[in-house]
């Protein structure tokens, strides 16, 4: 059993994958696969694809239909067979040593089920070392992202995975993130931020300047 499988559910992008691949292929920790959801109707990732094995990457390559982000994730997830699960973007990348981060983090004595990365273009460098379902479900702890969440495979399996009718690709198009950390949240699991594991994405100026003054006003709130 590997230790992490990342899950990248992709539709539309070709040459964005490039980067996110190149920074898998320079990690440091190389205990992981890559599956790969293609919601394509046509061969536009098999050139990308080729590259990435070149690379060296362990890489399976799922279809699924039609385009549903969580539903997308969720064969995935059932596709796997590591001990964590982490669900990369199309246009994210990660730093070298991010993966050999987390890895070390889940061998911390208080063993977590979830780990929250940060992510470098728009996180704190500080936050709660744990995140709480009394301050996350009045949304006073970090704001998640998709691309910085790792889950143990098992937890996954007890809380059901991602809610299918959340997210790209329904009427409600976000959340789908938030929710599962919310339910892991109130199922006990303890989830832990990992701010030293850094995962980039890229965001426009106008985002993050926003994004930054919203989490300064939350903050501040009792």
């Amino acid at each position: 059993m590997r230790d992490f499988s990342l899950i990248l559910a992709t539709v539309g992008r070709t040459v964005e994958l490039n980067r996110l691949f190149d920074s898998l292929a320079a990690q440091s920790y190389r205990d992981f696969e890559v599956i790969v959801v293609d919601q394509n109707r046509d061969d536009r990732l098999m050139p990308i694809l080729h590259r990435a094995r070149y690379l060296g990457l362990v890489l399976r390559h799922l279809r699924h239909s039609p385009p549903n982000l969580a539903l997308a994730r969720n064969a995935g997830i059932a596709a796997a067979d590591a001990r964590w699960i982490g669900f990369p973007d199309d246009d994210c990348w990660y730093q070298p040593q991010t993966l050999a981060r987390i890895a070390l983090r889940t061998r911390r004595f208080d063993r977590p089920q979830g780990i929250v990365t940060r992510w470098a273009e728009q996180d704190p460098a500080h936050a709660p070392a744990a995140l709480s379902w009394e301050r996350s479900s009045r949304f006073r702890d970090l704001p998640v992202s998709s691309i910085t969440l790792f889950f143990h495979h098992d937890l996954l399996d007890s809380i059901g995975g991602f809610d299918g009718r959340l997210g790209v690709g329904q009427w409600f198009g976000a959340g789908e993130e938030t929710d599962i950390v919310l339910r892991a949240l109130r199922a006990g699991a303890r989830v832990i931020y990992e701010p030293s594991a850094l995962v980039h994405h890229r965001v426009e100026k106008a985002s993050v300047t926003h994004s930054r003054s919203v989490q300064s006003s939350r903050m501040a709130q009792p």
